[in-house]
């Protein structure tokens, strides 16, 4: 029994979340044996559903199908360009995603 004033501190564990995205609402119910004795209903955060990566590349310095990449003139620097990006050198990371909910202009997800 939880007494008038009295802080209590709870945890949760096997939660399932929607798979669609969009603001969550939670609702605390005390029970005294079957009998409902008090109801509390919050705002709680947004939920991004789910996030997808439709497309990614990882471009090395001399590859020049990314425009920032300085445009690369001799034989030997053009066939580096095809080569995988090595660590310690600069490369492009390149990737699109799609999220299950909308957003407004201006609004975070």
């Amino acid at each position: 029994l939880i007494g008038a004033e009295q802080l209590v501190s709870f945890s949760f564990g096997k939660v399932k979340l929607a798979s669609t995205g969009g603001r969550t609402r939670w609702t605390l119910q005390t029970f005294h044996g079957a009998a409902r004795r008090d109801e509390v209903k919050a705002d709680g955060f947004r939920l991004p559903g789910r996030i997808a990566v439709t497309t990614r590349a990882l471009r090395n310095e001399f590859d020049v199908r990314h425009p920032s990449t300085p445009n690369v003139t001799s034989p030997e620097l053009a066939a580096l360009a095809h080569w995988s990006p090595r660590g310690g050198s600069p490369a492009v990371l390149e990737f699109a995603f799609s999220c299950a909910d909308s957003a407004s202009a201006s609004e975070e997800l």
